[in-house]
């Protein structure tokens, strides 16, 4: 099993958690910028669900997003 494991100094206490049953908002569960399209998600056991915007999914988790083909 691949493990994604967020950057050292990660603020995973500041993460806002959306709830199961709710819609998935339109802001990152991190800084509260807007999405993009694809989104990382992070979904708890519970059904709790959390989404990072571009920015924090470079800066925290080493991901990277492409519009078209990747360079």
């Amino acid at each position: 099993m691949t493990v994604l494991k967020p950057k050292p100094g990660f603020p995973g206490e500041r993460i806002v958690w959306g709830k199961p049953d709710a819609p998935r908002s339109s802001l990152c569960s991190l800084c509260f910028n807007l999405v993009g399209p694809v989104p990382l998600l992070l979904c708890a056991e519970d059904g709790h669900v959390a989404q990072f915007c571009d920015d924090c999914m470079r800066k925290w988790w080493g991901l990277e997003s492409y519009d078209g083909e990747p360079p």
